[in-house]
């Protein structure tokens, strides 16, 4: 498996004159429907997490502290190579992450072992609140086709309609 490093993890403020302009928007300011899909995903995700990082870090949540509370959400309890594994992290992230997780008192757990705090469970419903709220007209049929999307990719499978 190939781990990601979180990419706002080094360089969290990236400034509106360094943003990537991949797509040349057609008349009428929309952007062409025939790019290819791999880059849209790709400059779609490096826009929304650009977007809730300020709003993560008024919650006191890094984009990658706020990864790994919910792929911890989703183990119940789980050590740094499980994590790593759901949240599709390196493993350095992730023990990254739960150190600065564990001294907001954010996590329990030690080197074997991690768990969800009363804490962590609160500030992680208030940043699936947050992006309710900021995506909450696109929610349930993107986040649909993007698990179905996800789920036949890390299944190996074909992502191809039969």
């Amino acid at each position: 498996m190939v781990s990601a490093q979180d990419p706002s993890a080094s360089n969290p403020a990236d400034s509106a004159d360094e943003q990537p302009t991949p797509f040349a928007a057609k008349e009428g300011g929309y952007l062409d429907p025939d790019q290819s899909t791999r880059l849209m995903l790709t400059t779609a995700a490096h826009f929304v997490q650009q977007h809730l990082h300020d709003q993560l870090g008024a919650l006191g949540l890094s984009p990658a502290g706020h990864t790994v509370l919910s792929g911890l959400a989703d183990l119940q309890e789980a050590g740094v190579s499980e994590i790593a594994g759901q949240c599709l992290l390196a493993e350095s992230a992730v023990e990254e992450a739960l150190q600065e997780l564990a001294a907001s008192d954010l996590v329990d757990g030690g080197s074997d072992v991690y768990r969800l705090t009363y804490a962590g469970k609160a500030i992680l419903a208030d940043a699936w609140d947050l992006e309710d709220s900021l995506f909450a007209q696109k929610t349930t049929a993107l986040r649909q086709e993007l698990g179905t999307l996800i789920s036949k990719l890390r299944e190996g499978g074909d992502v191809r309609e039969e």
